[in-house]
């Protein structure tokens, strides 16, 4: 094949050349900053200068560079330390896909205005499976665990329930710290203020009916436990007694 000498390309105003890197003296520090580590160079490098032969003292270190900047920790200057932090700051990590984000991905890719009925059938298909994913992850519990409660706050109100003679476990603090509601001895206790305890009459119905049923354990020897929490088990007692026949055709062994 002849040789043929072929133009440089221009795409910008200035002008680029490449030329082989030198091998890299032990006093040259200005061509930038290295991590102790990091790869070696490429023996190769595009010199983004419009007139290269007037740099030819590569220990000035003002040749403009788009390649990344490496730092040597320790020997940073104020401004790479402010270009650095800045950097951080701005990183934004690609957030994750959900399977409902590839779902609906995948139905508008095969998506197009000349698609026959297969593909347009398809794409509904991935779609509706997107919805139903997106239902569930909504229904999902979070994972996200509650924030510790600072110790002065506990320490504050467990010295405040002591004070009106309420004692209260180092869980139950917290839940009251954390917004939450208790029922104590016929009071709904919550927190208000500043870690100050409030009382209030529990008059719902779960209160009444459990006063109902320690009316009937002390007035009429009836077994509440028994029978809010084994009713099966407790009306076999009572029949037994009232009706051994129909116990043992009921509850006998067969």
């Amino acid at each position: 094949m002849p040789a043929s000498t072929i133009p440089p390309v221009e795409t910008r105003l200035h002008s680029y050349r490449i030329v082989k890197m030198k091998p890299k003296a032990d006093d040259d520090a200005g061509r930038g900053f290295d991590l102790k580590g990091s790869p070696a160079p490429s023996w190769t490098r595009v010199n983004n200068c419009t007139e290269y032969e007037k740099h030819t003292n590569r220990g000035a270190g003002n040749l403009p560079s788009e390649d990344p900047e490496q730092y040597e920790i320790g020997q940073m200057s104020c401004e790479q330390k402010k270009r650095l932090n800045e950097s951080i700051r701005n990183y934004k990590p690609e957030r994750k896909k959900s399977p409902a984000d590839v779902f609906e991905n995948l139905a508008y890719a095969i998506t197009t205005p000349d698609c026959d009925e297969i593909f347009q059938a398809r794409a509904e298909s991935y779609l509706k499976v997107a919805r139903e994913l997106r239902q569930q992850e909504s229904h999902m519990p979070t994972s996200d665990k509650p924030s510790p409660v600072p110790t002065e706050r506990i320490a504050t109100l467990n010295d405040y329930a002591n004070s009106i003679g309420l004692e209260l476990s180092l869980g139950q603090i917290e839940l009251l710290l954390r917004g939450g509601q208790m029922r104590i001895a016929g009071s709904i206790v919550s927190v208000v203020g500043y870690d100050e305890l409030k009382r209030v009459k529990d008059n719902s119905m779960d209160s009444k009916t459990t006063k109902l049923w320690r009316h009937m354990q002390l007035r009429h020897s009836i077994d509440s436990g028994s029978i809010r929490y084994d009713p099966v088990g407790s009306y076999a007692a009572m029949l037994k007694t009232l009706d051994p026949l129909e116990w043992a055709r009921l509850f006998g062994r067969k």
